[in-house]
């Protein structure tokens, strides 16, 4: 017998009319338990990356998420999403 590793993947890009900050930190919060950092740039643009993981027992399964943050304006953030999740199937 063996195990077969089954993932799915999902990706969503939005915009949020928020400040840049204000929503790299919540997000960071709440989802960064793995890597996060915030690039801000001599032209006051901001670009950030926060990854987060977490294993569900019940389920034998991981997930993760990675969310790219750029500022697209002084009130309003670029995000770009990607999760993947993956348990065994034998």
């Amino acid at each position: 017998m063996y195990e077969v590793l089954d993932l799915t993947s999902h990706y969503a890009r939005c915009a949020i009319g928020a400040p840049f900050d204000s929503v790299f930190e919540s997000l960071r919060q709440g989802f960064g338990n793995v890597y996060s950092r915030q690039f801000t740039f001599g032209d006051g643009h901001s670009v950030g990356v926060i990854l987060g993981e977490q294993y569900f027992f019940r389920v034998n399964s991981d997930v993760a998420i990675a969310v790219i943050l750029q500022t697209a304006d002084e009130d309003k953030t670029v995000l770009e999403i990607i999760s993947c999740a993956g348990g065994q199937a034998c």
